[in-house]
């Protein structure tokens, strides 16, 4: 049988390994996002026209981006109000109300 405090300073001990272990995954990154962003320096310097593409193609990455999130916001906007309104309607019901609708 373990002690509490044993068992206590096993769990922070895994803890702290997962810690340094995300730090150092996060230093790695961070190194490798530092040398890309100087390689990307050297070469903006090197031609001005680069750069410019490479903004330009970054401009046109977020438009469609923007767009991607828009419209999945959108359908799940739908989908929330199809919900409230099946909902809603079940909840009419149940008090002997209906929804009016008119025909085709």
């Amino acid at each position: 049988m373990k002690h509490p405090n044993v068992e206590r300073y096993i769990r922070r001990e895994e803890e702290l390994v997962q810690a340094r272990d995300y730090r150092n995954k996060n230093e790695r990154i961070a190194i490798c996002a530092n040398w890309e962003e100087r390689l990307l320096f050297r070469k903006g310097h090197s031609s001005p026209s680069s750069s410019h593409n490479l903004n330009s193609r970054s401009a046109k990455e977020l438009d469609i981006m923007n767009k991607e999130t828009l419209q999945a916001r959108q359908k799940r906007l739908l989908q929330f109000y199809q919900s409230c309104y099946e909902q809603w309607e079940v909840e009419l019901n149940k008090n002997g109300l209906a929804i009016l609708r008119e025909r085709d």
